[in-house]
């Protein structure tokens, strides 16, 4: 799934809606975050919540994020470490 543009309380409830639509069918999920220019601390909770949901049905779910303010912003809220994060969807797909 690749996501554009913000993701921020404006956009949240859709970004959320369409995960949880899309999940449950898949045996792992990969957020592809490339193309996402800001990410507020709804967008950081989503993450979390939906690493932490997966992984109890037994699903990966991986972010492609190559560099730029969400690296930054997953590296400086310290959440780097604790989501498997990689540079693109294909390094993700082949881990």
């Amino acid at each position: 799934m690749s996501i554009r543009g913000e993701v921020d309380l404006a956009t949240i409830d859709q970004l959320g809606a369409a995960i949880d639509a899309l999940a449950p069918k898949e045996f792992g999920l990969i957020l592809d975050l490339t193309s996402t220019d800001f990410m507020d601390s709804s967008g950081l909770r989503l993450l979390l919540a939906t690493k932490e949901g997966m992984a109890s049905n037994g699903q990966a779910f991986k972010l492609a994020v190559s560099g730029g303010p969400i690296a930054r912003l997953l590296d400086v809220t310290g959440l780097l470490p604790h989501l498997d994060v990689h540079g693109s969807v294909e390094e993700a797909a082949a881990h």
